[in-house]
């Protein structure tokens, strides 16, 4: 399992997620709805989605899928807290930048992971015509 190229990236994702949770946090507003309550913790969905996508790795396509879900909902998140915080924009600037930059380094990390599970399912398959 350690040995493929995208388990590697699977973890350095993994550990820049855990970093941009807990090293550059942006604050959500203190608001007690449910929805903020939510999407506070969804970052933390998004490792608990990566480790379970590293276990399945027997199960390319689905991984792939729930790599997929993972990216995008992870856009979806970034945009809807940018949004929320683009009123304290001038306060959070240098807290944003880093924020943010981290964040797309971990979604190029999740993209090449999806390049070599397709790679590898195209492996596969070819191994599997010439039987």
């Amino acid at each position: 399992m350690l040995q493929r190229i995208q388990t590697l990236y699977t973890l350095v994702f993994i550990a820049i997620t855990i970093l941009v949770i807990v090293r550059f946090p942006i604050p959500l507003d203190d608001n007690p709805e449910r929805i903020y309550v939510v999407l506070s913790n969804m970052p933390y969905l998004f490792v608990l989605l990566a480790s379970v996508s590293l276990m399945l790795f027997s199960k390319r396509s689905f991984q792939l899928v729930l790599n997929r879900l993972i990216l995008v909902t992870s856009i979806g998140y970034e945009v809807f807290e940018l949004v929320d915080v683009f009123e304290q924009f001038d306060s959070l600037k240098q807290l944003i930048l880093i924020h943010y930059s981290l964040v797309l380094l971990s979604w190029i990390f999740l993209l090449l992971v999806n390049k070599y599970i397709k790679k590898d399912e195209a492996l596969i398959r070819s191994v599997d015509r010439l039987r």
